[in-house]
């Protein structure tokens, strides 16, 4: 799931960089031991998952059936540019959510030469073998998240490309027929929005929906904005601000909201990270705030241990209401108690990873993968260049092993 920091980037690099998606034949079989850089991973147990793959010219979804060493390219239509690939472009080229581990969703960019119906959206059945194109249209932009609550009943997020305007349009879609049928739940539209819809000025983070009924959406700000949270009950139709107060005795200016995690079977429980910062000191601080009703009411847990002087990527993954991780470059800390208190494990994660951004994603209380990325360049263009690995662990992120990627440190990392 791409962060709200890396959709701001990408529709930076959208206006200047068009992709090219050649057709695949039905007898096309898809390529084996995909040999590239990872992005965006998503395991849906030990053994099975799905991700985006990119190389220099073109961006893949993949599957792996051995825990992550090997992916095969499923891909319901290759993406590709005539221009080198930069980071972070493939978190948002190519979209997908797995419903269970047989029917999936993919959205996949056509054509990025300018705004309007630029997506085309595939669905699977049998684990992505074979992918029937969908009817869905939007003429907003860019499919930044698909998430379906069971089998009939799901959303689709689209933006509109304009960073440099420091705002986007805002729409969600809603289907209750698997996929079939679409509707437009709410678009913000600056001229004409719906009534009740997501605001017109900053960014948004991808949503998120604890049933059919209630979801939200975070976003960060642009000059001298506010960032947002919105709560619908629903589903999508109007959204109500849910912004926390800044923390008492700072001098913090504006907070930006990431996508909440629930957990739970019933998903009552719920945990989130706000980004304070103050613009003209750069004081920062992450604060995370916790739901045990959820949503409806959110308090304060705790922050984050990362030293917040500089800018700095950090990943967070909750395997149940209190055990979380956070990823900051090549450290890892773990809570037992919903972020109120850290602990840094000496993980054995490859040196020289603390400048670019990594994702992190548990099962359980021992099952978990990091993809942790290098990040290279600017270019003569300011372009950056990444370069990913993928590891595993089986102890709760205090060994990890080599899955898959370019190894960054030189050699296959391995418990100490």
């Amino acid at each position: 799931m791409p962060s709200i920091k890396t959709c701001v980037l990408v529709a930076a690099y959208l206006t200047c960089c068009s992709f090219h998606p050649p057709a695949r034949a039905d007898d096309t079989q898809p390529a084996k031991n995909f040999d590239g850089d990872l992005n965006e991973v998503q395991m849906l147990d030990e053994k099975n998952g799905w991700a985006v793959g990119r190389t220099s010219h073109a961006v893949y979804l993949l599957r792996t059936e051995d825990g992550g060493k090997s992916w095969a390219d499923i891909s319901p239509r290759p993406i590709q540019t005539k221009k080198p690939l930069v980071w972070p472009i493939a978190d948002v080229a190519l979209t997908f959510r797995l419903v269970d581990a047989t029917h999936g969703w993919a959205g996949c960019i056509r054509s990025m030469e300018g705004p309007g119906d630029n997506m085309d959206l595939f669905s699977t059945d049998d684990g992505g073998k074979h992918w029937q194109a969908n009817a869905f249209k939007s003429s907003v932009g860019t499919i930044i998240s698909i998430q379906f609550v069971d089998k009939e009943h799901g959303f689709i997020q689209v933006v509109s490309d304009t960073v440099e305007t420091g705002h986007d349009r805002k729409a969600i879609y809603r289907t209750v027929n698997g996929g079939r049928t679409w509707q437009t739940a709410s678009d913000g539209e600056a001229k004409h929005p719906t009534e009740g819809a997501l605001p017109y000025l900053g960014f948004s983070a991808p949503m998120v929906f604890r049933d059919d009924e209630d979801g939200w959406v975070g976003g960060t700000a642009e000059g001298d904005q506010q960032g947002f949270f919105f709560h619908t009950t629903d589903s999508g139709k109007t959204w109500q601000s849910q912004n926390f107060p800044l923390p008492q005795g700072t001098e913090f200016d504006h907070g930006d909201y990431d996508t909440p995690i629930f957990s739970g079977t019933q998903k009552m429980d719920g945990v989130m990270e706000v980004r304070f910062e103050n613009r003209g000191s750069l004081q920062r601080a992450v604060v995370f705030y916790g739901t045990h009703d959820g949503g409806g009411h959110w308090e304060k847990t705790g922050t984050s241990p990362v030293e917040q002087s500089k800018p700095r990527y950090t990943s967070i993954a909750f395997a149940d209401a209190d055990h979380g991780w956070l990823l900051a470059g090549n450290e890892i800390f773990a809570t037992t108690d919903r972020g109120a208190t850290w602990t840094k494990i000496n993980s054995s994660l490859p040196r020289g990873t603390s400048s670019g951004p990594g994702v992190i994603q548990f099962l359980d209380l021992t099952h978990g993968w990091v993809l942790v990325d290098d990040l290279e360049g600017p270019d003569d263009k300011g372009h950056l260049f990444a370069k990913s690995e993928l590891l595993q662990t089986t102890d709760g992120g205090h060994t990890w092993t080599y899955c898959f990627g370019t190894k960054l440190d030189g050699t296959a990392p391995h418990g100490q």
